[in-house]
């Protein structure tokens, strides 16, 4: 009867086996499948998000100055404060905007100059765009005239100021290159979270959505 009661219960032990060895293989391939896609991440992905930590640190004490999570930086200009980088309807930038910059430019190129020297042998920088954005009041040509004048001050700025720090012509050449300046009038609104209002759905934030904007744009190097 034991030997007998035992033969019985075997297909049920064995059923049992066979599942959990299947569970096994399971949790096998998904943990292989994870493991792959977390190798396979987008190397560019992670040095934004690297640029991203170095820029919100030598930043973080420039009030005017705003660093999203595709390390956009951006220069705010609001209209009810005595610190204010544009005066309205303005292209110029004021003395103020203009210390301003004194005290980020050195830093920022400074941080690019290291990302070409450290990523030299897997990625190129493409551009650093300098981008002028207005909010949704009035005309939508005028304020495309306005964002684009304004990003244009800036670029003059900076690159009348290359020349007389010690960068080297090498480097100075890379930034007149690669530097762009355009304006998108009131066509990337944001709202009070500094994010897209065409993403978010939510009201504008005007003195969000007036702004100037500094990106490097990277890409893979060209084999």
């Amino acid at each position: 009867m034991f030997n007998k009661r035992t033969d019985e219960e075997n297909p049920y032990w064995i059923s049992f086996t066979d599942l959990m060895s299947g569970f096994m293989v399971i949790f096998i391939l998904v943990s292989l499948f994870l493991f792959a896609k977390e190798e396979k991440k987008d190397p560019l992905k992670g040095k934004y998000a690297e640029m991203v930590s170095v820029f919100k640190e030598k930043f973080n004490h420039i009030p005017e100055i705003e660093v999203s999570d595709d390390a956009t930086i951006r220069f705010l200009i609001t209209q009810d404060s005595a610190t204010i980088l544009f005066m309205e309807g303005e292209e110029e930038p004021t003395p103020y905007c203009q210390d301003v910059l004194d005290t980020f430019i050195p830093i920022f190129y400074q941080e690019v100059l290291a990302l070409l020297e450290n990523s030299k042998d897997s990625f190129d920088i493409r551009e650093i765009r300098i981008e002028g954005h207005t909010d949704s009041k009035g005309e939508y040509l005028d304020n495309l005239n306005l964002s684009s004048g304004r990003a244009l001050k800036v670029q003059e700025y900076i690159l009348k100021g290359l020349s007389k720090r010690s960068y080297t012509v090498k480097f100075q050449g890379f930034v007149k290159r690669n530097s762009i300046a355009c304006g998108y009038s009131s066509s990337r609104l944001l709202d009070s979270a500094s994010h897209h209002i065409i993403q978010s759905h939510l009201p504008e934030d005007r003195d969000k959505s007036r702004r100037v904007e500094f990106r490097v744009i990277l890409e893979y190097k060209k084999l």
